[in-house]
């Protein structure tokens, strides 16, 4: 025990509660005051507690009013609402194996016999699109329970069926087996439990007078010691009592077995490891690559909530982060689609866009390179899943997504979401302060929506299928989510500006926007029609509206649901590919009307962006002539973002200029009065460091200098081999060190 405290693994109340000075709790004297310490007063009376246990008890207190002479009672106050706190937590299906020994031939056999089976029933279901959905899924299942019928492990049924909940104790939850403190091996453990048996036997065999129940406990320690001393190549002396001598003996070598199964369970977690890592890389890396980068991102176990108070418990987070991210999802003020029209009419050209039905084959195919890592949905598909699923099944997903986008409705499963919310930013683990609690606001995690993967399947399809169209009127200034484009293309594209304006001597006054929560406010109405005004395919429209007219969704925080099901009227999911496909719609619009502004001769205005990272930019023969240009093309960029419903984040929004005489008519234009920006030299765009006049800063550079050490570092002790472990670094190292500097 005194090992365990000393570990901290147990804590002494008695010492924790008086700051390491508790007090005695017996005296063998008759005139003891039970207040003073004195030589004879002791302190055989101890109340143990874990950590877990240590967090549910709010005072601890020597009991000095009891009847028994001699005798101090201990009491402690547990709050037991802490204890009995709980949170609601999805349940999903027992999953089925992801690899069958079956022939290929053999898994035709099996998945014709099954449709012919469910064939009648599929067709007179179609009508009902979370019954057809249901039965699709009991067909799968049948069929993924065939080809595994010898396996052991037996998936459960209920995919796309309901959502299905437990309920979660908070304390019993933290101290389970799914957030283990320290884990051994059942070896580990038992050594462990003889060691204390042990102990208790030495320490019994040293009472002066020993009653019937010490020498009953005492030749049970015994037995349980003599049969595990075989196990050391020890023998108890027979027909005699243990002595200290032999528990010394005993003892030694116990301790020596501990030792070696220590090392023992060392070694094998580092094959297992080591195994691992090696059999990853093979396929890909992506586990490898995770280990090489080593970014410790903190769990969201508290919440500042809107008044300031902080929630720690799991219901309290997501209940506090549904309720913030609730009144940004659903604003009461929503730009008029009219308004918009009339303003950029001759902006919102039709293009042609011509796409075929979806085959089984393509879902196939997408299905086949979708990451088997991807999180459970609420429909309670897993990917290794829907990858050994055949075409022939496949057929009738296809079928359901023509109905969508006939005009059928989406499943419920299928439009409902759970939203992850992760914190931002990735603290500093040198200047990480333990005693302090980490507690974001809402707004400070990004909200990532975890929706039936059977939906994003059809969003992805169609967003590939249309990336031509898309083509034909995004402006070449915008890289984001477009073949052949890379983020760099946006700084690599600016430098060079900037370069030719200092060969030529021209000035150059440009603008970095930072938009606020771009995804989350764009508008659907808006998007919609901003879509099918470019030319989109109608039943895209049609499938997409739809969704997003039955969404709602869970929040999702350290496992816990939140309480409520929420709906939205703006904002679209961060994860799923129309939200690219809205986004770049919109800011095609923007990037057409700020570059046509209306400037003097030799004067120019372009833009650049990647999705929502966008800059603007003025080049003329003199300074004034630039900052006016910029000033134009400001007051319609504010112009786009009053109709659109986009906003613009002042304080992190930034302003450059490349010659003195430009910086010096940027000062009172924008930095003085509104719209308060900051005037900067260099700054981070899409990654790129660009620097526009004087010097670089270095704080960036130097953070990703000093990542790319590190991961260097680490990389040399990665068990791969010599080109495995070079790849890493060309792939890992090399561009976190080099990316973003200058041309």
């Amino acid at each position: 025990m005194s090992t365990a405290v000393a570990a901290g693994k147990w804590i002494d109340l008695g010492s924790h509660f008086s700051n390491g000075q508790p007090k005695p709790t017996f005296s063998s004297r008759k005139q003891w005051d039970k207040y003073s310490w004195e030589k004879h007063a002791t302190r055989p009376d101890y109340i143990f507690a874990n950590a877990a246990a240590l967090s549910i008890i709010d005072n601890f207190q020597i009991r000095r009013d009891l009847q028994p002479q001699g005798h101090l009672g201990l009491e402690i106050n547990v709050r037991t609402e802490w204890i009995l706190t709980t949170y609601r937590s999805l349940k999903h299906p027992q999953g089925f194996p992801t690899n069958s020994s079956l022939p290929e031939d053999q898994k035709y056999m099996i998945a014709t016999e099954i449709l012919n089976k469910w064939k009648n029933e599929f067709n007179q279901s179609k009508n009902d699109p979370d019954k057809a959905w249901h039965v699709f899924a009991q067909i799968s299942e049948e069929y993924l329970r065939a080809i595994h019928v010898d396996s052991k492990l037996v998936g459960e049924g209920g995919r796309h069926s309901s959502i299905k909940f437990q309920q979660m104790n908070t304390t019993q939850s933290a101290a389970s087996k799914q957030h283990p403190v320290d884990s051994g091996t059942f070896a580990l453990t038992k050594a462990f439990k003889v060691q204390r048996q042990s102990h208790e036997l030495r320490f019994k065999l040293q009472k002066v007078s020993q009653s019937e129940q010490v020498i009953r406990d005492i030749q049970i320690l015994e037995k349980c010691l003599i049969k595990f001393a075989s196990h050391l190549g020890m023998v108890f002396p027979k027909d005699k009592q243990v002595t200290s001598q032999d528990l010394d003996c005993f003892e030694s070598l116990l301790d020596q077995h501990i030792t070696q199964l220590r090392n023992s369970q060392v070694k094998k977690r580092l094959k297992t490891w080591k195994d691992s890592l090696r059999f990853d890389f093979k396929k890909g890396g992506r586990k490898a690559f995770a280990w090489l980068k080593d970014e410790w991102k903190p769990p969201l176990n508290a919440i500042t909530t809107e008044f300031g108070e902080i929630a720690v418990t799991p219901q309290a987070v997501v209940d506090s982060l549904q309720t913030e991210w609730d009144r940004l999802f659903n604003q009461a003020d929503q730009p008029s689609w009219e308004a918009f029209r009339n303003q950029f009419q001759d902006l919102l050209v039709s293009q042609p866009c011509i796409i075929e039905d979806i085959t089984a084959e393509q879902i196939y195919q997408h299905i086949q390179r979708m990451p088997a890592s991807r999180a459970i949905a609420v429909d309670g598909w897993r990917v290794s899943e829907m990858k050994q699923l055949p075409v022939s099944l496949l057929k009738l997903v296809a079928e359901l997504y023509q109905a969508v986008e006939n005009g059928q409705s989406w499943p419920y499963l299928n439009s409902h979401a759970c939203i992850s919310c992760l914190p931002k930013s990735t603290p500093d683990v040198t200047k990480f302060n333990p005693s302090v609690i980490l507690a974001p606001s809402a707004y400070d995690t990004r909200p990532i929506s975890n929706i039936s993967p059977r939906t994003t399947i059809y969003s992805g399809l169609r967003f590939k299928q249309m990336s031509e169209w898309r083509d034909s009127w995004m402006p070449a200034s915008m890289h984001g989510a477009r073949k052949k484009h890379e983020t760099s293309d946006v700084s690599f594209e600016l430098q060079l500006l900037l370069e030719h304006s200092r060969v030529t001597k021209n000035h150059l006054a440009g603008i970095t926007l930072d938009r606020r929560k771009f995804f989350d406010l764009l508008p659907h109405e808006t998007c919609f029609n901003v879509l099918a005004a470019l030319g989109a395919p109608q039943k895209v429209i049609v499938a997409e509206r739809a969704f997003y007219k039955q969404f709602t969704c869970f929040y999702k925080a350290n496992g816990a649901i939140s309480s409520e099901v929420s709906q939205r009227t703006n904002g679209f999911v961060q994860g799923c590919s129309f939200s690219l496909q809205a986004a770049l719609g919109l800011l095609s619009i923007w990037t057409k009307h700020v570059e046509s502004t209306p400037v003097l001769q030799d004067t120019t205005i372009s833009t650049g962006g990647f999705l929502d990272d966008n800059n603007m930019r003025c080049v003329a023969k003199t300074a004034e002539a630039a900052v006016q240009g910029l000033e134009k093309a400001w007051q319609r960029s504010l112009q786009f973002d009053a109709l659109s419903g986009i906003q613009v984040n002042n304080s992190k929004t930034s302003c450059f200029g490349n010659t003195k005489p430009c910086r010096n008519f940027l000062q009172p234009a924008f930095c003085q009065n509104e719209p308060s920006l900051k005037l900067v030299n260099s700054f981070v765009l899409v990654g790129g460091m660009v620097t526009a006049c004087g010097f670089t800063g270095n704080d960036n550079r130097e953070k990703r200098v000093q990542k790319a050490s590190n991961r260097l570092k680490r990389g040399r002790y990665a068990p791969l081999a010599f080109s495995q472990r070079a790849h890493m670094i060309q792939s890992a190292v090399m561009p976190m060190a080099l990316f973003g500097c200058e041309i």
